[in-house]
C-alpha cells in the first residue's frame, strides 16, 4: 500500500484496513508472531555465506539474532553497522558506528553505482 493511502485510512478510520476488512500490517514479523518460511531460507543462506552484513539491528531479538553466530561458526566474515553496541560485536570482523544513510552512500560510491544522492 502507498503511504498516502495508509495515512488517509488512519486519518479517516483510525486504522488502515484492506478491502476484506483485515488490518493492514507491515511486511515484518511482529513480536509473538510465527516466523515465515523465508526465515528458514535465510538460515540456509547464512550458513553458506562468505560475508554477513548486519545493518541497523540491536541483535536483541531471537531467533533472527542467531544468524550472526551461525555465520561466524560457518566461517563467514561478519560486519555489524549499528549506532549502539550489540551482543555480537565480538564476533564481527568489523564493527561500524556510523549513520547508516551515510554508510550506504559511501558503499554505493565505492561500488561505482550511479545516481548516488546524499
Amino acid at each position: 500500500y502507498e503511504l498516502e493511502w495508509m495515512a488517509e485510512r488512519v486519518r479517516e478510520e483510525g486504522v488502515a484496513r484492506c478491502g476484506c476488512g483485515a488490518l493492514v500490517k507491515p511486511d515484518v514479523v511482529l513480536f509473538g508472531e510465527q516466523l515465515t518460511p523465508d526465515f528458514e531460507r535465510a538460515w540456509e543462506e547464512v550458513s553458506r555465506c562468505d560475508l554477513l552484513w548486519v545493518l541497523g539491528s540491536s541483535l536483541q531479538v531471537w531467533p533472527p539474532a542467531e544468524l550472526v553466530p551461525l555465520a561466524a561458526r560457518t566461517g563467514a566474515a561478519v560486519v555489524i553497522a549499528n549506532r549502539d553496541p550489540t551482543p555480537y560485536d565480538d564476533l564481527a570482523a568489523l564493527v561500524i558506528r556510523e549513520d547508516l544513510a551515510a554508510l550506504a552512500v559511501a558503499v554505493a560510491r565505492e561500488l561505482g553505482l550511479e545516481e548516488v544522492e546524499e
